[in-house]
C-alpha cells in the first residue's frame, strides 16, 4: 500500500519523523490502558485486589504534593477492605463491581467525615442553626438581586396559591434571620462583598437591602462614615500603589510596569537592539514579515505569542462547509492536479479523512470544490510555457546577502519568462505582498520576469499580472523593503497589508481626504474573520486614530505605490 492510500476506508495518519516519539508514547498508553482494563475485569481476593490497585496507581500516577495524600486514601481503603474481609472469615473472590463500590464509598465517607468545621477555612451556604462563632466571617455576592433570595413556588403549592398566612415560612424572612445570625457569629472581623459595578457597562449595582440597612446603621450610630472599600476592576490599577492601607496587593510587577515608562511614551521607547539571527539573509524572512509585521515583531523580538482562539466544537452536525473548509478542499484538489495525481484517488482519500460528509452530500461537496480547482488549473495551464527548474540565488544588498529560491518559473513562446502564482481562494493583500517580494527577488537575480497571479472571486477566475522590471529597479525596491524590515524589528512598523492598501489605493485614485479616511477606517474595522482591526497583534500595538499618522501614510505609499503601478489596471 502506497503512502496516503486508504486502507479499508480508513486514511492512515501522516506522521513526520519528529512526531514519532509522541506517537510511540500514545501507543504505549493505549496498550497500558488495554492491559489494565483486562486485568481489572478478573475477580480476586481482597489481598490480591490491594496489590493490583497499588500497581495500578504506580503505573498511571506520579503523585506530587496533595496528590500523594489522595492516593494514600485509596491505598488505605484497600487495606481496610482486606482487614474487614479477614475479620469476617470470608475466603471468596471479590468482583470488580464490589471493589469499585467499596472504594467509592470510602472516598465519599472520607469527604463527609470532615464535618462542618474542618479546622481551616470553612465554605458553606447560610443554613439555619449552624452559625457558630468564628473569628472571621465573610459573606460574598451580597447583591440586591441575589440576597435575600426570592420565593419561587411551584404551581401546585397551595399555600402560595391561596396566599401566605401569619406564621407561614418565607424564604426572604429566613434570609433576613440568617444574615443576623452571620453578624452575631463574627468575633473579630465581618467581611461583606458585592459587585458594585457591571463588568460590561460599568453601571452601578446596589447591594442587598440588608447590607444597605447595615451600612446606614453603622454610619449613624458607630463610625460616622461609610466603611465601604471600592476595589478597582483591574489588578494593575494605580489605586493599589497610592498608600491607601485598605487597598492591598502583593503583585510588585504591576508597580514596576506603572512607573516605567510613562503613559505618553512609545510602546518600546527607543526600540530594541539589533538581533543577528534576524538579519535579512533569507527571502522567507522578508515575506513572513510583510504578511503580518506586528505579529513578526511581537514573536521574534519580544517573545510574545498570543494564544489562538479556542476551537468551538459544534453541538449539531453541520451540513455545509465553511469558507476555510471549502478553501482547504479546493486547494488540496488543486495541488493534486498540479502534481499529476489522479483526482479520483484524491477524492477517495478525502472521503476517508472525515473532512466531508459521507454519502451523496459529501460527494457533492467534493465535486463542487474539485470543479473550482479544475477551473483554476485550466487557467494556469493556458499560460504555462516550458518549465524552468527551481533556481537558488543570492542577492547582495548593502551589507546583507539575501538567499532565496525562484520557482514556478516558465519560459513563454515569445521568449519572455513568467512566474505563475495560483490559489483557489481570494487573493489577500498579504499574499499579494508575498508574491511582490518574490517577484522583485526574481527580477533582481534572474533578469526581467513577470508574475501572473491566478485566484478566484466567487465562482470566477481572476488574473492579475505584475510587470517585469529592470534588475536595478528591482534591487532598489528590495533595498527599500529591507529598510522597513529593519525598522520593524527595532520598533512596531505602522503597516497593515489590508488597511495600508486601502489608504494607498484611495490616495492614488485621487479621492478627497475625507473619503480616504473613510475607506481606511472601513478596512481597519471590517467585521470579518481575519480582519486586521480584530487581530490581537495589531490591537496590541496600534489604535485608531493615534497610530495612523504621517508614519503610517508614508510607509503605505512607499510600499504600495510601486506595486500598484507594476500591476497596472489591476485592482
Amino acid at each position: 500500500m502506497s503512502e496516503g492510500t486508504p486502507f479499508e476506508d480508513i486514511l492512515p495518519l501522516d506522521v513526520t519523523g519528529s512526531e514519532g516519539e509522541l506517537l510511540g508514547k500514545l501507543c504505549y498508553f493505549i496498550e497500558l490502558v488495554a492491559h489494565w482494563r483486562e486485568t481489572l475485569e478478573q475477580p480476586r481476593s481482597a489481598v490480591e485486589w490491594g496489590q493490583v490497585i497499588s500497581e495500578l496507581i504506580d503505573a498511571f500516577f506520579d503523585p506530587r504534593g496533595d496528590e500523594e495524600l489522595d492516593l494514600a486514601t485509596v491505598r488505605s481503603a484497600m487495606v481496610t477492605l482486606a482487614s474487614n474481609v479477614e475479620a469476617t472469615g470470608f475466603e471468596g473472590d471479590l468482583t470488580p463491581r464490589m471493589v469499585r463500590e467499596w472504594i467509592e464509598g470510602e472516598l465519599s465517607d472520607a469527604r463527609q467525615g470532615r464535618g462542618f468545621v474542618s479546622g481551616g477555612i470553612t465554605f458553606a451556604t447560610l443554613v439555619p442553626m449552624r452559625s457558630i462563632p468564628f473569628k472571621v466571617v465573610c459573606l460574598l455576592g451580597m447583591n440586591d438581586d441575589s440576597y435575600p433570595r426570592e420565593d419561587r413556588p411551584v404551581e401546585f403549592d397551595l399555600m402560595y396559591r391561596e396566599g401566605l398566612r401569619k406564621g407561614d415560612r418565607s424564604r426572604r424572612v429566613d434570609d433576613r434571620y440568617l444574615f443576623l445570625e452571620a453578624l452575631l457569629s463574627a468575633r473579630h472581623c465581618l467581611y461583606i462583598s458585592y459587585e458594585g459595578r457591571g463588568i460590561k457597562d460599568n453601571q452601578e449595582k446596589p447591594p442587598s437591602i440588608l447590607v444597605s440597612e447595615l451600612l446606614e446603621y453603622l454610619e449613624r450610630v458607630f463610625i460616622g462614615r461609610s466603611p465601604v472599600v471600592v476595589h478597582p476592576l483591574q489588578p494593575f490599577s494605580p489605586s493599589y500603589y497610592r498608600g491607601d492601607p485598605r487597598l492591598v496587593t502583593y503583585r510588585d510587577e504591576w508597580y514596576d510596569a506603572l512607573v516605567t515608562p510613562s503613559a505618553g511614551d512609545d510602546f518600546v521607547g527607543d526600540g530594541v537592539p539589533p538581533q543577528e539571527d534576524l538579519a535579512p539573509d533569507e527571502l522567507g524572512k522578508l515575506t513572513a514579515f510583510f504578511r503580518n509585521p506586528a505579529q513578526y515583531y511581537l514573536r521574534n523580538r519580544l517573545g510574545v505569542y498570543f494564544e489562538e482562539d479556542d476551537i468551538e466544537l459544534r453541538e449539531t452536525e453541520s451540513f455545509a462547509l465553511d469558507g476555510l473548509e471549502r478553501y482547504q478542499l479546493a486547494d488540496g484538489a488543486l495541488q493534486a492536479l498540479v502534481h499529476g495525481e489522479d483526482i479520483a484517488m484524491w477524492e477517495a482519500r478525502e472521503r476517508c479523512s472525515g473532512l466531508v460528509m459521507p454519502g451523496p452530500e459529501g460527494a457533492r461537496q467534493l465535486a463542487r470544490e474539485s470543479a473550482r480547482a479544475q477551473m483554476v488549473f485550466d487557467a494556469v495551464r493556458e499560460h504555462q510555457g516550458i518549465p524552468v527548474p527551481p533556481v537558488r540565488a543570492a542577492l547582495a544588498v548593502g551589507e546583507y546577502s539575501i538567499e532565496g529560491v525562484v520557482d514556478y518559473l516558465y519560459t513563454n513562446d515569445d521568449g519572455t519568462r513568467s512566474i505563475i502564482n495560483f490559489r483557489t481562494g481570494t487573493l489577500r493583500k498579504r499574499q499579494l505582498l508575498d508574491a511582490w517580494v518574490r517577484h522583485l527577488f526574481a527580477n533582481a537575480t534572474q533578469g526581467e520576469v513577470d508574475t501572473l497571479l491566478v485566484s478566484t472571486d466567487g465562482e470566477k477566475v481572476v488574473e492579475n499580472r505584475i510587470g517585469a522590471m529592470a534588475a536595478a529597479d528591482a534591487r532598489q525596491l528590495i533595498e527599500t523593503l529591507i529598510g522597513f524590515y529593519l525598522e520593524g524589528l527595532s520598533s512596531p512598523l505602522a503597516f497593515m497589508p489590508e488597511t495600508s492598501h486601502a489608504f494607498a489605493k484611495a490616495t492614488l485614485e485621487g479621492e478627497p481626504d475625507r473619503k480616504i479616511v473613510e475607506r481606511t477606517l472601513s478596512e481597519w474595522t471590517r467585521d470579518m474573520p481575519g480582519s486586521e482591526g480584530t487581530d490581537r497583534s495589531y490591537q496590541r500595538l496600534f489604535t485608531w486614530p493615534d497610530s495612523f499618522g504621517e508614519a503610517f501614510r508614508q510607509t503605505a505609499l512607499a510600499i504600495y505605490v510601486p506595486l500598484l503601478e507594476a500591476l497596472g489596471d489591476a485592482k
